[in-house]
């Protein structure tokens, strides 16, 4: 059972007790104006936690010592109570036998709400969510959204289901605005982007997969960053451990192991302790000491072969520089025409014309036009040659460095012979290059190994991958596509039966975006939104379409939706009847109410309350058929008397008449 309201309600000063019960389904709070009618939707926002004090200023607010709001749940009751102008709040839950009622009579009193249950704001707030099952407190998606703006996001509130809940007099038939506290930017945003955690698409456990998920992905960005440098780290012991194999295989003539250095820095460890354990010995008869001399200047020689074109290749660059830009600087200091004029030549003797001078003007031009275009194209052409140039400069670094790291390799093996026939102890040599191998693969040890990259980077991935597909399970996407489907086609069904003008029937077609919460008619493939229609009647029935339906997809829902389905609605037939100022006599008299120029229409105006209310019923009822949960609407108004169809009576939906008397009773 989907908690509702059982009693809202005051206890005055004087210790008395006064509220309202009510029950699921449709209930009508009727009476004239200035009784108090309008406060039950703000004594019940108030008790659940609002940080305003917004009821009413009058009799209300003079006697009230306690405001108190109470809800019916499956094993019992939930009483939560303010009193006027404090922050703090009362919660307790208590058994159906605890709550006092004798003989159907609510008999509670201050004494009744110990000092003990009443706590801070900030607690009383998460009480009330955990008890409409709101339990996500973290909603961050990367934690480094918190570092960078110092704060976290706000946590999912009870004070935002109100926006889906409260439909006041100046709200239920507003063009400009649908939902209650959406006049402040931050709290429309915080209503919308948790909307999908109190529909229970999402739970907490969702957050903090976004959160660990952002975690790997920065990992996996900053490997992969490193990589080339880690790449390039590897290359260098890779070339250096070779270089020290090499050294040691020239000295004793046998490889110090059967393996490259690439396999060798894979598993460090495991080498080291194997090389450990080798013992040292040479082979007399090897020239392995010769070849690898000669291997080296081999290398040597092409390296050398090599730089020396690139060096040929940059002096022609530069030639070609140099040529370009002296030719540039030619053709640009030519002083030429701009343009000719022409003229009619003729002989002064015979007056006869002659047409050669035009042909050479012809050639002129011609001429003109190619240096132009030659100067435009023949721009000095080190723009062109820079990026090759400078691609050359560094190849030719790089064979530098080669050429220097070969010579440094045969001066080692020279040193290192050197060394032999002056000591005459090769054993002691080949000691040294094996000590000298143990001691690089304890220092690459001892540091982080580039090898582990790849596992590193390969095993984040497969996290990766792990939480996307968890991730991908909830199908937040999907479920929202499919609860705008179902609002839409609970609207159009409510709206076919409203008094929406003609041109906006034939079918209804209304449409709201969870998105942006947008609400908009289609009429003649026109998009219309609330603002641009130009009846109170259709702001209303856009309203009362949309908010029904609301309550009808938190039904379907079950427990896993937060929001309980219950909807305050404070006068909607102001659009039909705006005089309530007028309405002050013991009976409701629907022409006291009605303006001057609707005189004429009160039956066709009254036809239409009468219709909505029949609506709203209709719609309890097949939404409690349909869902298994009975949403309850609470409706205030002055309308009463009406004649619903079906053989309903409108008194059975009537829970209080003020009329003779007030909420607050003299």
């Amino acid at each position: 059972m989907k908690p509702y309201v059982a009693f809202i309600g005051v206890v005055d000063k004087k210790e008395q007790c006064h509220y309202v019960e009510f029950s699921q389904g449709l209930n009508v709070v009727t009476g004239k104006s200035s009784t108090g009618k309008s406060a039950l939707i703000e004594i019940f926002d108030y008790c659940l936690a609002s940080s305003e004090y917004t009821i009413p200023v009058g009799k209300i607010t003079e006697n009230a010592a306690i405001y108190f709001t109470i809800f019916k749940k499956e094993n019992g009751y939930l009483v939560v109570a303010r009193k006027p102008k404090e922050r703090k709040g009362f919660y307790q839950e208590v058994a159906s036998d605890d709550l006092p009622v004798n003989e159907g009579v609510l008999e509670i009193n201050s004494n009744w709400f110990k000092l003990g249950y009443f706590i801070a704001e900030y607690n009383y707030k998460k009480k009330l969510g955990l008890f409409f099952g709101l339990n996500v407190n973290d909603i961050e998606t990367n934690n480094d959204d918190r570092n960078f703006f110092g704060k976290r996001k706000p946590s999912p509130s009870i004070r935002s289901f109100m926006s889906f809940m409260l439909q006041h007099q100046n709200l239920i038939a507003n063009k400009h605005a649908v939902f209650y506290r959406f006049d402040e930017k931050e709290k429309r945003e915080q209503a919308i982007d948790h909307f999908k955690i109190f529909l229970g698409f999402v739970d907490q456990s969702y957050f903090l997969k976004k959160q660990e998920l952002a975690d790997l992905e920065k990992k996996k960005r900053r490997i992969e960053l490193s990589l080339p440098k880690r790449q390039q780290l590897l290359q260098q012991r890779e070339a250096k451990l070779n270089s020290k194999l090499h050294e040691y295989h020239a000295l004793s003539g046998i490889p110090l192991v059967n393996a490259n250095s690439l396999d060798i820095l894979k598993e460090p460890l495991s080498w080291l302790d194997s090389i450990k354990e080798k013992k040292v010995d040479f082979d007399a008869s090897s020239d392995a000491n010769t070849k690898l001399i000669a291997e080296l200047e081999k290398a040597m020689k092409e390296e050398f072969s090599s730089l020396r074109k690139l060096e040929g290749e940059i002096r022609a660059i530069n030639s070609t520089i140099e040529i370009s830009t002296n030719y540039f600087k030619s053709i640009s200091a030519i002083n030429y025409p701009h343009e000719i004029t022409e003229s009619i030549n003729e002989c002064p003797f015979c007056n006869s014309v002659t047409d050669k001078l035009e042909h050479e003007a012809d050639e002129l031009t011609k001429a003109i036009n190619w240096l132009n275009e030659e100067i435009t194209i023949q721009k000095p052409q080190q723009y062109d040659y820079e990026p090759k140039l400078q691609s050359l400069k560094l190849e030719i670094g790089i064979k530098k460095e080669t050429l220097a790291t070969l010579k440094r390799k045969i001066d080692g093996v020279v040193a290192n012979n050197k060394e032999v026939e002056r000591r005459q102890n090769l054993r002691e040599q080949i000691m040294k290059a094996k000590l000298s191998i143990e001691i690089y693969l304890e220092e690459i040890i001892n540091d982080e190994a580039p090898a582990d990259t790849d596992n590193q980077l390969s095993l984040l991935v497969d996290k990766i991958k792990g939480l996307n597909k968890e991730l991908k399970a909830y199908a937040v996407e999907k479920k929202i596509s499919d609860a705008e489907k179902e609002l839409k086609t609970t609207m159009d069904s409510i709206g076919q039966n409203l008094d929406f003008e003609e041109f906006y029937k034939d079918p209804v077609d209304i449409n709201f975006s969870l998105e942006s919460f947008d609400i908009w008619l289609k009429a003649k493939k026109e998009k219309v939104f609330l603002r641009s229609m130009g009846s109170g009647a259709n702001w209303l029935y856009c309203h009362l379409s949309l908010f029904l339906s609301l309550q009808k997809l938190f039904c379907s829902l079950g427990d896993s939706c937060s929001i309980p389905p219950i909807l305050f609605i404070d006068q909607p037939t102001q659009v039909y009847f705006p005089n309530v100022a007028n309405d002050n006599a013991e009976k409701f008299n629907v022409e006291k109410i009605s303006t001057i120029n609707r005189l004429e229409n009160v039956d066709e105006d009254i036809k239409s309350v009468e219709n909505f209310f029949n609506e709203i019923i209709t719609f309890c009822e097949d939404t409690e058929f349909e869902t298994g949960h009975m949403p309850q609407i609470i409706i205030s108004d002055h309308a009463d008397d009406l004649n619903l169809s079906e053989g309903r009576v409108f008194e059975d939906y009537v829970r209080a008449r003020w009329r003779n008397r007030g909420f607050i009773a003299d």
